[in-house]
């Protein structure tokens, strides 16, 4: 490396220390309020702004540090994953949010107080809307076991490290062959992103969201190894899914098609013997077994758009999520023209979830309006689809096309983590010092 561009990652380094100090941070809305007469709320934006001193530390480090980075991609891409759990850390408090007080508070107080194992048995598996969140019920329990109370903070800690599973699984979803590191940066920078906080910090969200990605992640990657024990791996966490959240019901008829897709159809056929029990017990007294209201099409592919490109949604304005959630759309059906299907099932199964989870929450949302896709929750979903797509294009173009180079990938990714994590992140803290005062 050229000595013109150490010296410039240096100075970006310690362009971004000083950015991390609070004094600065205050400085500069305090100029940016003179300067165009705005009124840019401090407490909240310093904590964007020193994000941003962060993300030019890591940028510097990055550049600096080339040629081990090309030896041992792990060496930058760790940075983010230390940076994810040390704010987790710093900011999840063991205070309950919204429908954590029915589905954790309330679950486990009526469960206390249940008189017969039938009547716990009815509390564990009963319905929650459209859910059963067995798994979030089962961690509650768990937690009461090895702590004698529940921890909300604890439950958050412990949860968002099924991160890490699904980072792997992702990772050796990548082709070996040039480039590779930087898509590994990419996933990275992507997965232990701050932009959908509520499916990070909030424990409801986390818990039900991440560990149906979790196990439909291990569902996949098992899916195609005809050994027995595989199957059985697969379709345990096909049911995992399942009761983990409603949007995990999709796994099982995704696991079907895949499997026809590649020529498996006895295969196929025993899985419709699980999933078929599994289905008649599950939407057994469904509060939701009468009538569905059927919406415009055009609503439907709206909401799927402005659901897949959530993460773009910055100070919730529709035109970048859906030009991102239409791109996503089309790339899917390039890809599935290539056949990634045959030697890429994870992806594709991951895909398909993303896709069919965004018309399943438009059928059960749009009578909120279209907007409510792009709610703070969906965010890991959006973020799923995009590191889907990147794997996908990245394992299918040929190395000469320079359009979707891993270089440029990484750019976007770097750029994408900065600027959610300036609009996101800023909330955290502000809603950990609410909640405090409120107590």
């Amino acid at each position: 490396m050229n000595s013109s561009v150490r010296i410039k990652s240096l100075l970006l380094f310690f362009a971004g220390v000083v950015l991390l100090f609070p004094g600065v941070s205050w400085g500069i809305i305090h100029l940016i309020n003179n300067c165009f007469n705005t009124e840019l709320d401090s407490s909240f934006r310093q904590t964007g702004i020193s994000f941003l001193g962060y993300c030019c530390c890591l940028v510097a480090v990055y550049f600096y540090f080339e040629e081990i980075k090309q030896r041992n991609p792990f060496f930058i891409a760790i940075i983010p994953i230390v940076a994810f759990y040390s704010l987790l850390f710093l900011n999840a408090v063991n205070i309950p949010i919204n429908d954590d007080y029915e589905t954790i508070l309330g679950f486990s107080c009526n469960y206390d107080d249940a008189n017969s194992w039938a009547e716990k048995f009815r509390l564990l598996t009963g319905f929650y809307w459209e859910s059963r969140l067995i798994t979030t019920r089962l961690l509650v329990l768990l937690e009461k076991f090895l702590l004698g109370q529940v921890d909300i903070k604890w439950m958050i800690l412990s949860t968002n490290l099924s991160l890490l599973i699904i980072a792997k699984y992702l990772i050796g979803a990548v082709k070996n062959k040039s480039g590779k590191e930087y898509i590994i940066l990419c996933i990275v920078l992507l997965l232990f992103n701050l932009g959908y906080y509520d499916a990070v910090f909030w424990a409801n969200d986390a818990i039900h969201y991440q560990f149906t990605i979790l196990f439909l992640s291990i569902c996949f990657y098992w899916l195609m190894d005809m050994r027995i024990g595989a199957q059985i791996i697969s379709v345990v966490s096909a049911l995992m899914a399942g009761i983990s959240f409603g949007n995990g019901l999709l796994v099982f008829p995704i696991a079907i098609v895949l499997l026809m897709l590649n020529g498996k159809k006895f295969l196929a056929t025993i899985w419709l013997v699980p999933a078929t029990c599994f289905y008649l017990w599950y939407l057994n007294d469904s509060p939701h077994s009468g009538l569905i209201h059927i919406h415009h099409l055009s609503d439907y592919f709206a909401y799927s758009c402005l659901f897949l490109g959530n993460i773009f949604q910055f100070q919730y304005q529709s035109v970048l999520p859906f030009i991102a959630g239409a791109s996503i759309w089309l790339l899917f059906i390039w890809l599935m023209f290539k056949k990634i299907y045959i030697d890429q099932p994870l992806i594709t199964g991951m895909l398909l979830f993303c896709l069919a989870s965004s018309l399943v929450a438009a059928q059960f949302r749009l009578n909120l309006g279209i907007e409510e896709a792009l709610s703070n929750r969906y965010g890991i979903f959006s973020v799923l689809a995009l590191v889907a797509v990147v794997i996908g294009c990245y394992n299918t173009t040929p190395a000469q096309m320079i359009v979707l180079s891993p270089k440029r990938m990484v750019f976007a990714a770097f750029v994408l983590y900065a600027a959610t994590g300036f609009f996101y992140f800023s909330e955290v803290p502000v809603r950990k010092v609410k909640l405090q005062r409120f107590l």
